[in-house]
């Protein structure tokens, strides 16, 4: 019944944003594109949008090379399977399954927390989808074919493992300040987890927490 009433507190809030969504979009298109355009020049040597882009000297690109390529030598099989059991921590199902036992079991106690993590998840979808359709960056290892999720989980940038572990370190930080350093460094594990198994380069992580960062904040000041 918790679970319940949650949904429809959610629904009942985002449906006072949606009529103003088609009086934005435009507006938001344009933003998108900007970002994209940016986002490409830094992290690519590619044609985007008909025009030739060249990241900083390559600076970035090289770097993101640079670190996938060092951590080979410690891609070793039990390592890869620690590697694949830690990020799954920052998947969407593992989350979604937590925050639904913590509104059954302990409503009281995190029925805000959870709020805000919610709200945050959205802006992050909001956020992260359109903009690896409009980079469009190949992952370091190609995003297996197939699944209802495959056509935008096959680019790179940015990372939504990263920018959900950043969300959740700064949000659960903010309501419990004790877990704020162990929740911090379990996001830089996860996000290290990503370049290690070559879901992600370093500059889609970053990126990634920047993005977590900001939702944070949003979903914050929102649920204040």
């Amino acid at each position: 019944m918790g679970l319940l009433i949650f949904i429809i507190d959610i629904s009942l809030t985002y449906s006072t944003v949606l009529p103003i969504l088609p009086s934005l979009s435009n507006s938001a298109l344009s933003i998108y594109q900007m970002a994209g355009i940016f986002a490409k020049f830094l992290i690519t040597e590619n044609t985007y949008m008909g025009r030739e882009f060249s990241g900083p000297a390559g600076g970035i690109v090289a770097l993101d090379k640079t670190v996938n390529h060092g951590l080979a030598v410690l891609r070793k099989p039990l390592l890869v399977k620690a590697a694949e059991v830690i990020t799954r921590i920052g998947s969407g199902p593992f989350c979604i399954t937590v925050y639904a036992v913590l509104l059954l079991f302990c409503r009281e106690a995190c029925g805000t927390l959870i709020y805000t993590v919610v709200t945050a998840e959205i802006f992050e979808l909001i956020v992260i989808i359109p903009l690896r359709y409009l980079v469009q960056r190949e992952r370091p290892r190609p995003y297996p074919a197939g699944g209802f999720f495959a056509d935008w989980n096959r680019y790179s940038f940015p990372s939504l493992h990263a920018s959900r572990a950043c969300m959740l370190a700064i949000v659960a930080g903010m309501h419990w300040q004790e877990v704020a350093p162990y929740m911090l460094a379990g996001a830089v594990v996860i996000g290290f987890t990503r370049i290690f198994l070559e879901k992600h380069y370093l500059s889609d992580v970053l990126a990634g927490a920047a993005v977590g960062g900001l939702v944070a904040a949003a979903a914050l000041c929102l649920n204040a």
